[in-house]
């Protein structure tokens, strides 16, 4: 599926490179298939990668971002979030 996406469009693939460590989940319900996630990532762009793995997954779909927010924490600027997906089991 990834090479399938890359030929599509170059840029739509994950970063390979990037820190997971810089993303981190407060929160994962799940109901009927239904999921809600929230956390808080250091970056908009880590909040993105993260949506990016999880749209590129087979074990997720529908993966919408909710909202975000600023947020502290700990002293540390972040991004706080909150998206809706399905799972696929």
């Amino acid at each position: 599926r990834l090479d399938e996406v890359r030929r599509e469009n170059p840029l739509a693939g994950y970063n390979a490179g990037w820190d997971t460590r810089r993303l981190w989940l407060t929160a994962f319900t799940e109901a009927d298939r239904r999921c809600s996630i929230r956390g808080y990532g250091k970056t908009n762009e880590d909040v993105a990668e993260f949506l990016r793995r999880l749209s590129l997954s087979e074990l997720f779909q529908k993966v919408t971002l909710q909202s975000t927010a600023s947020a502290q924490v700990g002293g540390n600027n972040v991004v706080a979030f909150e998206l809706s997906c399905q799972v696929r089991y």
